[in-house]
């Protein structure tokens, strides 16, 4: 599932944001290969916008028992793990040790890091203190770096909703920069969206996904009545 929702992900960033926007998948580097940069990286502008995708969604445990380990657990495995790795993977093209085929990272002047969860959980300020506690302080210091803009967090629905924006014209990079930049940095993308008179208007979904939402709908209707008496 995991490299189904990556390819899912890379596919609706391909058809989003136009050329001559780059757009590329997780490139090996280290020793042997062994670590791998973020699952999405989209670099538009002098803006380079690091998707790291999870396919998990919440766990039942939680759901059921309200335990609070059972919640860290879950947090842990769902945003913390990928926030951790996501850090690792900036730190290393920071310092040269990773590359991205076609970004001169020197003339990069801003980098969104986004973390991506098939699974969807409500964002709060305590949701984020939290986060920001549990993550790993060494493979995390990349964020403090001075072009990467405040960790970012969406799931698979927002995700559509910013390649949907990025078909009409609008910059993944500068949408998410500005939602992190005010009242709304610990928000939903959703909420953003809906409530901020200067945010853009959410309307039409990609033609893939629409394609297939018609295809879908199109299989429930109903065929011509052949009843005879």
């Amino acid at each position: 599932a995991g490299h189904v929702f990556e390819a899912y992900c890379i596919g609706l960033a391909r058809e989003g944001v136009r050329p001559p926007a780059i757009i590329i998948g997780e490139q090996k580097y280290g020793k042997g290969g062994g670590q791998k940069t973020s699952d999405v990286a989209v670099l538009i502008g002098d803006d380079l916008v690091l998707f790291e995708v999870n396919a998990r969604r919440v766990g039942v445990e939680p759901l059921l028992t309200g335990d609070p380990l059972d919640a860290s657990e879950e947090l842990t495995k769902l945003l913390v793990k990928k926030i951790n790795q996501l850090g690792v993977s900036l730190g290393a093209l920071l310092d040269g040790s990773a590359t991205l085929p076609g970004v001169d990272m020197a003339i990069v002047k801003r980098i969104i890091p986004v973390v991506v969860s098939a699974g969807r959980l409500w964002q709060t300020s305590h949701l984020w203190t939290y986060l920001d506690g549990a993550r790993d302080p060494s493979k995390c210091r990349s964020f403090a770096d001075v072009r990467v803009a405040p960790l970012q967090a969406i799931d698979a629905s927002d995700y559509q909703v910013l390649m949907a924006l990025a078909y009409r014209g609008y910059s993944p990079g500068d949408l998410l920069a500005r939602k992190a930049s005010g009242p709304y940095r610990y928000r939903d993308l959703a909420v953003w969206l809906a409530e901020d008179k200067d945010a853009p208007a959410q309307e039409g979904r990609l033609p893939s996904i629409e394609a297939t939402f018609e295809s879908m709908v199109g299989e429930l209707k109903p065929g011509p009545d052949i009843s005879t008496d």
